[in-house]
């Protein structure tokens, strides 16, 4: 039981990190994406196409690989966004 209320406590102060929330963000926008792209009929090649990428990058981005971690990234990311 002690374990288990240990188990909670540490839990909870990780939902409060910038690291957690982050991460969530990470994991909606993903799942935004890939829902925005099979109702569409929008594959990852188009989608590349469309912010002037590779396939390959956008795979990565859906898979939680990269995020912005750069000027580039960045740019990309917000192109993604605004293809909806």
């Amino acid at each position: 039981m002690k374990t288990l209320t240990a188990l909670k406590a540490k839990a909870e102060q990780a939902r409060g990190s910038h690291a957690y929330r982050a991460e969530g963000a990470s994991i909606r926008f993903t799942e935004d994406h890939v829902a925005f792209m099979k109702t569409s009929g929008l594959t990852r090649t188009a989608l590349a196409e469309k912010i002037g990428s590779s396939p390959a990058y956008i795979t990565k981005i859906l898979r939680g690989i990269t995020m912005g971690q750069n000027h580039n990234g960045t740019e990309n990311l917000w192109k993604l966004i605004l293809v909806k």
